[in-house]
């Protein structure tokens, strides 16, 4: 009788832990396509859904409790093309991993002008004061 109480025990144990493993997880790293240094702060997104993360101070990235599934996740930095990976297969209990390299892309600013005009009168001038050009 205790031998079936153990086995029906260690049958309920491996159900609940199977359960309990329907998500898996997302993790990789993010660089710069042209010297390979790890972007830091770059953000990841599963597109369709609110799940994400963004890298650490080695590139690193971690997007836990994904439901098992198929994926496009997008990876974005300023000063960096987006890149988007279509069809990332997460296995629940499993972890998945998806690396980056994000290309530079060129952002052109407009001029800014900003022309300095000195005050009429000096509010903290103590002493007569002569402006010569």
């Amino acid at each position: 009788m205790e031998r079936n109480a153990l086995a029906i025990s260690l049958l309920l144990l491996f159900c609940t832990l199977s359960a309990l493993a329907q998500n898996g997880k997302i993790s990789g790293r993010v660089t710069d396509k042209e010297t390979k240094e790890p972007l830091i702060g770059a953000n990841l997104l599963i597109v369709g859904t609110t799940l994400g993360a963004s890298t650490d101070l080695d590139g690193n990235y971690v997007i836990l409790n994904v439901p098992s599934g198929e994926y496009d996740i997008r990876a974005s930095y300023v000063g960096y093309r987006n890149v988007t990976v279509f069809g990332i297969r997460v296995i629940a209990g499993l972890t998945q991993q998806t690396d980056f390299e994000l290309p530079s892309s060129v952002i052109e600013l407009q001029e800014i002008r900003i022309i300095a005009r000195r005050p009429l009168i000096e509010k903290s001038a103590t002493n007569a004061i002569r402006i010569l050009k």
